[in-house]
């Protein structure tokens, strides 16, 4: 049921590309000091459009749809309180990319700035390897046993929707470090 609605979200690149950034900023964090500066900026500008254009908004409609329909067949109204945690940190932490990415825009980094950039990498790495896991492993099984299939379809049609209208806020928002994507 929400196996197979899940299969198909990430068919369509959704929790796919999670799963691949959590992987990319590792291997991201790994070359800052090994790669020219330029093929650094790429990488990281990549990882930036990733983070603001459809892992925040995904986020957003994880946070709007699908955490209150967990907790509600769940009957515990805090259950998905550290999920919601983790994209707050995500924010935190691609707000802290912006500004690693706009120095890194005007010089080479230095040994300080090296540190701080391959920190933040493998913190995204940890923090959305862990948070796309305990999707996996917990919450999805339980919107599995508990949903019909039409009922999944419906949360997962609302979720596209609530992420189509974040994407919306991204892009009218996309000065680095600019508002959050939250209603």
């Amino acid at each position: 049921m929400i196996g197979d609605v899940h299969a198909h979200q990430t068919s369509q690149g959704g929790t796919r590309g999670v799963a691949d950034l959590g992987r990319h900023a590792q291997g991201d964090g790994d070359r800052v000091g090994y790669v020219s500066v330029g093929i650094l900026r790429d990488l990281i500008d990549e990882a930036y459009e990733f983070l603001t254009h459809h892992l925040i908004p995904h986020a957003v409609a994880e946070d709007e749809v699908l955490y209150p329909a967990v907790a509600r067949l769940m009957g515990a109204s805090e259950a998905t309180a550290t999920m919601s945690r983790d994209h707050v940190e995500v924010e935190k932490l691609t707000q802290e990319l912006s500004a690693l990415r706009a120095h890194l825009a005007a010089t080479t980094p230095g040994d300080l700035q090296a540190k701080t950039l391959r920190r933040n990498l493998y913190a995204l790495h940890a923090l959305i390897s862990l948070h796309f896991a305990t999707e996996e492993e917990v919450y999805l099984p339980i919107l599995d046993a508990r949903l019909s299939e039409g009922e999944a379809a419906g949360v997962f049609a609302r979720m596209e929707e609530a992420e189509h209208v974040a994407r919306g806020r991204a892009a009218e928002h996309a000065v680095p470090g600019s508002r959050s994507l939250r209603a």
